[in-house]
């Protein structure tokens, strides 16, 4: 889990691969926060998770998606269409009968309609688009497979469950969960190459249906690398405490302590936040929360006009209101990515 913020990276302008994701799994580790519903549908300050991965991916110009499902796919299959038609790309479903095999069984289905670099990513992952970013960039040179890493593991949340990666320089000669010694944590964001699939076919040949069992053939030609993120944020939603541990990281991430000086690092920003994860799940679309706060400006502006002391006291609270409702829409926006859901009707459906 990150929460600082580096440098931005340089938007990638050529057209960006198609994104892999795996969502079908049961997450049973969830069920006391979905009631038994599929993992993807799990909701996080306005958004699901599944809904999330697919912006983070559509910010760096991804729009081609497959997303591999199982547990109670006959939900799943509707809630995709829904997604597409609302976001305004292209969604294949791929469901995995297997799925309980593991998650290089769900991998390799997408093999039939790939023969490209593509990103593969989890479902429960919440990300900086910006790490795709680093990934492309490093994958305009290179035909090995590329994982995002973590180095910062003294703040990585839960790293006892995380998957650890043993490096040597750039290259990576070992990932696992139990590894001892180890120099950096999966990040669950891959940029793949065909290679993968080939790795995958062999590993299943030996009866081994995980993504860790292909990533040994990797490792064993050295087609397998490391592309640091820094301080950039992601983090693994894997159960209700860390669901309820990343809301807080995501709000936390909108504070500025570079910018903010005592009152609004102190008042403004925990007030903002607050306000923040209330519009975030309001069903509220940005434009109305934009007309509410015309509007509290407004009558704002009508109570200084009165001029009478007890009125301009009442016109400064309501106006501080509204910068405060103001600064929490960044929540909709930046982090949360709900001003970008887009109308529209999306092109022919993919197919093998």
């Amino acid at each position: 889990m990150r929460i600082a913020v580096e440098a931005a990276v340089p938007a990638f302008t050529a057209t960006a691969p198609p994104a892999v994701i795996l969502a079908a799994g049961e997450g049973s580790r969830m069920n006391g926060v979905n009631g038994g519903s599929p993992k993807p549908f799990t909701p996080i300050l306005g958004l699901s998770l599944l809904e999330r991965a697919i912006l983070s991916c559509k910010e760096v110009g991804v729009t081609e998606f497959y997303v591999v499902i199982g547990y109670q796919a006959d939900k799943m299959v509707p809630y995709l269409r829904t997604l597409e038609q609302r976001l305004s790309v292209l969604i294949q479903p791929i469901e995995n009968p297997n799925w309980r095999e593991g998650n290089g069984s769900s991998a390799l289905l997408a093999a039939q309609y790939i023969d490209r670099s593509f990103f593969l990513l989890m479902c429960d992952h919440i990300f900086d688009p910006e790490i795709l970013q680093l990934l492309l960039r490093e994958g305009e040179n290179t035909t090995d497979c590329l994982l995002a890493v973590d180095r910062h593991t003294e703040r990585v949340y839960d790293l006892g469950d995380a998957t650890k990666v043993k490096l040597d320089r750039d290259v990576i000669s070992g990932i696992g969960k139990e590894k001892v010694s180890f120099d950096a944590v999966d990040t669950g964001l891959f940029l793949c190459q065909p290679s993968l699939f080939h790795a995958l076919e062999s590993a299943r040949d030996r009866g081994q249906h995980s993504l860790s069992d292909a990533f040994g053939e990797l490792i064993r030609n050295r087609e397998f690398r490391a592309v640091t993120i820094g301080k950039r944020f992601w983090f693994d939603v894997d159960t209700p405490k860390s669901l309820r541990y990343a809301k807080k990281a995501l709000l936390r991430s909108l504070s500025k302590p570079d910018e903010d000086g005592f009152i609004s690092r102190y008042l403004n920003r925990p007030v903002s936040r607050r306000i923040s994860a209330i519009l975030a799940n309001a069903p509220i679309s940005p434009t109305g929360i934009s007309l509410v706060s015309f509007a509290v400006g407004a009558i704002g502006a009508a109570m200084f006009c009165a001029g009478e002391y007890m009125w301009t006291i009442l016109a400064g609270l309501v106006i501080q209101l509204d910068e405060l409702a103001r600064k929490g829409r960044p929540v909709q926006q930046d982090v949360v990515r709900i001003g970008h859901h887009e109308r529209g009707v999306p092109h022919e459906r993919l197919h093998p």
